[in-house]
């Protein structure tokens, strides 16, 4: 028996970002500038995490079905559209699934 632990899928959101502004706003929010300057969303409802670069485009991990995942990056436009910045989902692909099985060993 095999049972999804992953799934990790891209989109974009058609808009620029202004991470410190969202990290301001949005209290789920870790902004990092390290490497990357990105923006981490962390959702509990889809249970999920959004990735979130200044071009736009959003990494979605952590979800445990492809519903899940697609539902993750409405609900993070849905909190973009919050406050005031016009996002919608575009070029959602799923890229990534991990299982775990028990062989019997």
């Amino acid at each position: 028996m095999w049972k999804i632990t992953n799934i990790s899928a891209t989109c974009s959101y058609n808009c620029e970002l202004d991470l410190p502004l969202l990290g301001q706003q949005i209290p789920e929010t870790i902004v990092s500038f390290n490497r990357f300057h990105t923006c981490k969303l962390k959702l509990f409802e889809p249970k999920a995490t959004l990735i979130m670069f200044q071009s736009g485009k959003v990494n979605i991990v952590g979800a445990r079905c492809e519903m899940e995942t697609e539902l993750a990056a409405h609900a993070g436009a849905a909190r973009l559209n919050e406050i005031g910045i016009e996002a919608s989902v575009e070029n959602f692909r799923i890229n990534n699934v991990a299982a775990a099985a028990n062989i019997g060993l």
